[in-house]
């Protein structure tokens, strides 16, 4: 074999090489979601009522309680249907903490166009604490924003909460609501 024969085959064998790891995750797109929302069983969010541990939010929880908004993609729950009285009390705040340590405080609404502070599900799993409008609790995302200066949707969300703080307002004379 000829010293340029020998570069060739060396050559030809790298080009035909597997990639590598990365390189095939870089191409791969992710798996598509599954045609249901399902709650995966995975699902823990531990709660805290006024400095008090509280029952956690759980798949088994999230499987017994009816969402409040739903559609084909999502189911959504009100963090007072989920955790109770104490999260609809004027001037309390919801605190979400991720797993990352990013905190989102979300106040009860005082008028009932405010938006209300939510957990929800989507078809990939995903759980997302957020504010919802109560009128439209599924906005539009894609096809806004950018270059035509149509902002989306503007309200707050934390992927993948650790756990909700709930904390009850206080009043002038700083007695807790």
């Amino acid at each position: 074999m000829t010293r340029h024969a020998a570069w060739v085959l060396v050559l030809l064998s790298a080009a035909c090489s597997r990639p590598s790891e990365s390189t095939d995750a870089k191409r791969s797109p992710r798996p598509p979601p599954s045609a249901t929302v399902s709650i995966p069983a995975t699902v823990h969010v531990d709660v805290e009522i006024d400095g008090a541990p509280a029952p956690a939010i759980d798949a088994l929880r999230l499987g017994t309680v009816k969402p409040d908004y739903t559609n084909d993609e999502h189911r959504v729950w009100r963090i007072a249907t989920l955790v109770g009285a104490s999260a609809a009390r004027p001037g309390t705040m919801v605190s979400a903490i991720g797993d990352n340590g990013v905190t989102l405080e979300m106040p009860v609404p005082s008028t009932p166009t405010d938006p209300i502070p939510t957990l929800s599900l989507n078809r990939r799993g995903d759980v997302v604490v957020g504010l919802v409008a109560p009128d439209d609790p599924f906005p539009d995302y894609h096809g806004r924003g950018g270059r035509l200066n149509r902002p989306g949707d503007r309200l707050p969300r934390l992927y993948g909460p650790t756990r909700l703080r709930v904390t009850a307002g206080r009043d002038a004379q700083g007695t807790l609501q």
